[in-house]
């Protein structure tokens, strides 16, 4: 189950046993709306280092794939282990750091509209 965005201005934290279902069909979900221009990117950050605050003309989605990330979004901060997804929406200034004892590993994927 997915948790709705209401507000043009909230961001989402998906932990990821949320994106899991106890269904006998093959359920497939999008993350975070519908997009034309996907890039995704890879990050690995070392321990005790950080990402510099980020600002962009388009929405952001990130996937935690291995460690702790400390995602602050606008004034909310996350903490996302592997298997959580967040949402940065446009022009909303963010930034993520390692908060654990290895590296971490995030899956970013930039869309537009």
């Amino acid at each position: 189950m997915f948790h709705a965005i209401t507000d043009e201005n909230e961001h989402a934290h998906i932990k990821a046993h949320d994106k899991i279902t106890n269904s006998d069909n093959i359920e497939i979900y999008p993350f975070f709306g519908n997009f034309e221009h996907l890039a995704p990117y890879m990050y690995t950050i070392p321990i005790d280092k950080k990402v510099q605050v980020q600002k962009h003309p388009f929405e952001e989605m990130f996937y935690v794939i291995k460690g702790c990330v400390k995602f602050h979004i606008d004034k909310h901060e996350f903490i996302a282990e592997a298997g959580d997804a967040l949402q940065a929406k446009k022009d909303i200034a963010h930034f993520l750091e390692n908060c654990g004892d290895k590296p971490a590993v995030i899956l970013a994927v930039k869309g537009s509209k």
